[in-house]
């Protein structure tokens, strides 16, 4: 809702002062007016500022103002001896509530900031104070409601800046005991598992049965060889000493005839 004001000063922010209607939140639209500068000729930046002149971000740049735009719009209150350039601004809901006090500044965009190393060329005027307060929430745990307020602290551009925020929620404790899926899981488990310690044991059994049945072929026939070398040795040294026994024979009897001629 405009509200109008009467003998608008040119620069001068209305709307607020530093004692009241000046605290907003994330998330809120504040409507920022001024009076006109210029017959709406004059390009402006719109910039957020702390207290001192330290500028934070730009909300606006180069933006022009004119009595048929929508966004940059100039309202005249004839009426009263009002203009005033407006334009809604949405605070970003990741916008920094550390320090919650801001001021903004008004410049004439078609100076280059920053000339002769002041920061501040430029400067047209500054709004009063405002503050920019963390979001209360409320949590209800147990019957007991509990408010508390979530600050964000993001340095970004306000103009520019992606919004993000991280938000905590409580839900409800999962109820005691195991779930019909759970439980079926640990079935299948235990099921695989002891199929598994099975098929283990099989594999180990029959492995261990084929090693004590297993024999080399040489070790088999090796024995047979000796046994068959032996008993040839063992004939051909028997016939040897029969032999020996003939040839005695023989050599006595000759020997013995010999003596009886």
């Amino acid at each position: 809702m405009t509200t109008s004001f009467e003998n608008c000063e040119a620069g001068t922010f209305y709307g607020w002062d530093s004692d009241s209607n000046n605290e907003f939140h994330p998330g809120d639209t504040v409507l920022l007016q001024w009076g006109t500068l210029d017959n709406e000729s004059t390009p402006l930046n719109l910039s957020l500022s702390r207290l001192g002149g330290t500028l934070v971000g730009d909300i606006l740049e180069g933006a022009v103002f004119s009595t048929g735009g929508s966004i940059y719009r100039t309202t005249n209150f004839s009426s009263s001896n009002c203009t005033l350039d407006q334009y809604n601004w949405t605070i970003p809901l990741s916008f920094n509530t550390t320090d919650p006090t801001y001021q903004l500044g008004l410049f004439n965009a078609s100076t280059l900031r920053g000339t002769d190393g002041n920061n501040l060329w430029g400067f047209l005027g500054w709004s009063a104070i405002f503050h920019v307060e963390p979001i209360a929430t409320t949590t209800t745990t147990a019957g007991k409601t509990t408010a508390t307020a979530t600050k964000t602290n993001v340095d970004n551009n306000p103009a520019t800046m992606t919004t993000s925020s991280t938000s905590t929620s409580q839900t409800p404790s999962s109820s005691a005991g195991l779930s019909g899926g759970a439980k079926a899981g640990i079935g299948v488990g235990v099921t695989f598992g002891a199929l598994a310690l099975v098929g283990l044991l099989i594999f180990i059994f029959f492995r261990r049965k084929k090693a004590s049945g297993y024999t080399n072929p040489e070790t088999q026939i090796l024995p047979v060889e000796m046994g068959a070398t032996t008993e040839y040795r063992a004939t051909r040294q028997v016939s040897e000493v029969h032999e020996m026994d003939g040839v005695g024979a023989t050599e006595r009897r000759e020997l013995d005839g010999g003596n009886i001629h």
